[in-house]
């Protein structure tokens, strides 16, 4: 490990970002234009979720408009001679399906702070980010409309030949002690010894949580079941959506939560919805399809993701044409605690050939 590290310190990105500092002691040369729009430009080339750009940058030269920034800011210590003020639209990111309770827009202005920071240190310039300011000042004074809100502020100038200090790592975990290889961290007393025999132990898990899904899992109605009063309204907007978008949704478990959140309505809403439809008898009935599928998966040793997958068919006839082959997909996540798995997170949905709402329009009919 020592030599991989060795071997990458000349790499210039990997010296940039082991040597750049968070800069606060600035001289009051002012910033040639090139290398200030070169910092902002940067930002275009961050990471972000979707390459949507929900994100607004205000630059900030004026030297009466950086001394109301700092009248507004008490985390501006130093007194920069540029500052980039970066800033989320709401309006436009709302047109995706973010709210301010989503952490997408926050993550995209760290990534887009991080890769400008990286590039002032490049020009030889001190950068730091402010996020102590009052917001609400910080769009007044710069005359942002109401849905564009600022979320940081960096701060841009020449570095003083003498700095303040940088501060020291306080005594605690060395750095072996919060990286972790194919594994998760163990907290401090959450109850598993060290040296114990961690495939048997999960053997044992595994039973449980086995059991404990078998408890929760409704039982298969029969084959024949008289058609109940229509289920409830669907979500509004949800007819757009056909099952194949739950079947995109859930190739890939890690975006579930989020993707279905953002694109139908909200994840309680659709949550909700799937609720209804699922304790709907008829979506009980037909002939299973081969066996179940199920896979389990250790995200720690204290958290487990366990997917089952389900194929009926042979239904009965509603609305006078048959129903399609059903798949019933379910994820749960479990977490142990003081020993015992709990289940956290229930999400399930049932997907046919054609929409949800195709088919909640076919069973409202007289039958």
């Amino acid at each position: 490990m020592n030599d991989t590290r060795e071997s990458a310190e000349g790499h210039p990105v990997i010296r940039a970002i082991r040597t750049r500092r968070v800069v606060r002691s600035l001289t009051t040369a002012p910033i040639d234009q090139g290398d200030l729009e070169a910092v902002v430009d940067s930002a275009r080339y961050a990471p972000r979720a979707g390459n949507r750009r929900i994100h607004r940058y205000v630059v900030v030269t004026r030297p009466e408009m950086l001394r109301a920034l700092r009248m507004i800011s008490p985390g501006m210590l130093q007194v920069p001679t540029a500052a980039v003020v970066v800033c989320v639209d709401w309006d436009r990111a709302g047109t995706f399906g973010f709210t301010q309770a989503d952490p997408g827009p926050y993550v995209d202005v760290g990534t887009a702070t991080a890769t400008m920071l990286l590039a002032a240190h490049a020009l030889g310039l001190g950068a730091g980010p402010v996020t102590s300011f009052s917001a609400t000042a910080a769009a007044t004074l710069l005359g942002l409309p109401g849905s564009v809100r600022p979320e940081l502020i960096i701060c841009l100038g020449h570095p003083a030949a003498r700095r303040t200090p940088a501060l020291r790592r306080r005594p605690g975990n060395e750095w072996a002690d919060v990286v972790h290889w194919d594994r998760g961290a163990r907290s401090a007393g959450s109850g598993s010894p060290h040296g114990r025999d961690t495939t048997r132990q999960r053997e044992r898990d595994e039973q449980r949580i086995w059991s404990q899904i078998r408890k929760i899992t409704p039982a298969p109605a029969p084959a024949t079941v008289a058609a109940p009063a229509p289920a409830s309204a669907p979500v509004p907007g949800l007819e757009e959506h056909g099952a194949e978008a739950f079947v995109d949704v859930y190739a890939d478990d890690a975006e579930l939560t989020n993707v279905v959140g953002k694109t139908f309505q909200g994840r309680e809403a659709i949550v909700g919805h799937l609720r209804r439809l699922f304790a709907d008898p008829r979506f009980l009935a037909g002939t299973p399809v081969g066996s179940p599928r199920s896979q389990l998966r250790w995200v720690t040793d204290d958290v487990v993701i366990v997917k089952t997958y389900t194929e009926r068919e042979g239904q009965q006839t509603l609305a006078g044409s048959p129903l399609p082959l059903r798949k019933t997909y379910a994820l749960r996540v479990f977490r142990r605690e003081n020993e015992a798995w709990l289940l956290v997170s229930d999400f399930y949905m049932d997907v046919r050939g054609e929409s949800t709402l195709s088919y909640e329009e076919d069973t409202s009919q007289p039958s």
